[in-house]
């Protein structure tokens, strides 16, 4: 069914839980992930900045953000080949992270794209963010949205 699933990733909590329910699903289905972390760009960290002279260079910038954002798809990656699943791992600047994504899924030839969502501090559901929903409107193969995790139910009593 699903072979191969792009994973959108950003460090929350709930991108991990959404790493957690792909690494699952590709387990059990024998398929393979793409861990993919959409990095702000320059312009989009430091747009409207009127102090020039305390920013960081674009180099800098980019350099520090890449070097965390390696640091923690490598951890995924070792979670998913400890279990025996291809992973794979890309780290791209782009303004629009929705069409990072989707363009991704779409290079990769990837039949499903999970995301993370989240509950509030009450243990609401929240409504999609902005990329999350744009995702869900201009994509043409499924997106998994992965909520935050329930209380422990019950398992349900089953007669065969």
């Amino acid at each position: 069914m699903f072979k191969h699933i792009l994973v959108g990733f950003d460090g929350s909590e709930s991108s991990r839980r959404g790493f957690g329910t792909a690494l699952e699903m590709a387990v059990r289905l024998g398929g393979a992930l793409t861990v993919m972390q959409v990095l702000a760009t320059y312009e989009r960290v430091f747009a409207g900045t009127k102090e020039m002279r305390d920013l960081p260079s674009r180099n800098a910038y980019e350099s520090a953000i890449l070097a965390a954002a390696q640091r923690e798809v490598a951890a995924l990656t070792d979670a998913a080949e400890a279990r025996g699943v291809p992973c794979r791992t890309v780290l791209e600047f782009a303004a629009e992270p929705h069409q990072a994504l989707l363009l991704q899924a779409q290079r990769d030839a990837c039949d499903l794209i999970v995301l993370g969502g989240g509950r509030d501090e009450r243990g609401g559901r929240v409504p999609p963010g902005r990329e999350t929903a744009s995702t869900l409107v201009r994509g043409s193969i499924p997106v998994l949205v992965v909520g935050a995790a329930a209380e422990p139910a019950a398992a349900p009593a089953w007669t065969g």
